[in-house]
């Protein structure tokens, strides 16, 4: 059904109640080796990834093995666990370039200077609120 050199395949079908449908075939071979791919860059384990996105690690190894699709929200919550982005896991290129998203990882990195900060706002207001 997937060629080897095709991502997707979508195929247009008489569904049920008389209405086109379409069906995207996804060539999850791919999507599995960049999962697998992106579990190794995180130095991390395939049973350990299983438990960060809360799925049994037999049922993990499953997919792996037997290249099964997940569902949307499953793809959803890989992606996000191995911070990259849907797009990457589906087909293998992302539009945000790499600066774009070291960018955003740095804007997201609390330091513990910028939490001292904050606490120490925090303390003068209290402060001044027992003030009054």
């Amino acid at each position: 059904m997937i060629q080897n050199s095709l991502i997707f395949e979508t195929v247009l079908k008489f569904g049920d109640f008389g209405k086109f449908e379409y069906i995207i075939y996804m060539d999850t071979e791919r999507l599995w080796k960049r999962v697998k791919q992106q579990i190794k860059a995180h130095k991390i384990t395939q049973e350990r990834f299983a438990g960060y996105i809360s799925v049994p690690r037999s049922t993990f190894y499953r997919w792996l093995r037997f290249s099964i699709a997940p569902d949307v929200f499953t793809a959803y919550n890989i992606a996000s666990a191995l911070g990259v982005s849907l797009e990457y896991l589906l087909t293998g290129t992302d539009k945000k370039s790499e600066k774009e998203r070291m960018k955003q990882t740095e804007e997201r990195k609390i330091t513990e200077a910028h939490v001292k900060k904050l606490v120490q706002k925090l303390q003068d207001k209290v402060t001044e609120f027992k003030g009054w």
